[in-house]
């Protein structure tokens, strides 16, 4: 079953829903909700999944260093992410993000998955191409 029509089914089978465009949340918070319901959000390597700031400061480098609320099935977890760059806006507790997990380290016990920010959303989905972006966290040696 297709994305819309399964939406379309959510609601009762409303045509209208069937032919909407995009998903639009109240707020932040309901959009991390529905990612924890509805997405997947198992971790893997090389694989973005939706999280929302809990705290954030910046390293010597400039870079965004932060505590985030990973979207789960189950519990969502925390653990601390750094941004991509020193350029992109400052993230503020309650901001929903897109993090890019590199890779696994069985060794750091407490917080075993390791990545970065990429992106800053909109709690917002496009049924075409997934969360709308409102920012991004470029390197800092892309121009």
């Amino acid at each position: 079953m297709g994305l819309m029509k399964s939406v379309a089914t959510m609601f009762g089978g409303d045509k209208r829903v069937a032919q909407a465009q995009n998903l639009p949340f109240k707020s932040n918070d309901a959009a991390f909700e529905y990612a924890c319901r509805f997405c997947d959000c198992a971790p893997a390597e090389n694989k973005s999944v939706i999280a929302q700031i809990v705290s954030s400061g910046r390293a010597d480098g400039g870079e965004q260093v932060v505590m985030i609320r990973v979207a789960s099935d189950g519990e969502p977890w925390e653990t601390i992410a750094r941004t991509c760059g020193s350029r992109g806006p400052d993230l503020q507790p309650g901001d929903l993000v897109a993090w890019r997990i590199v890779t696994h380290r069985p060794d750091l016990d407490l917080m075993p998955w390791v990545g970065f920010i990429d992106e800053l959303l909109e709690p917002e989905i496009d049924f075409a191409t997934g969360w709308v972006l409102k920012a991004e966290f470029p390197f800092d040696s892309e121009s």
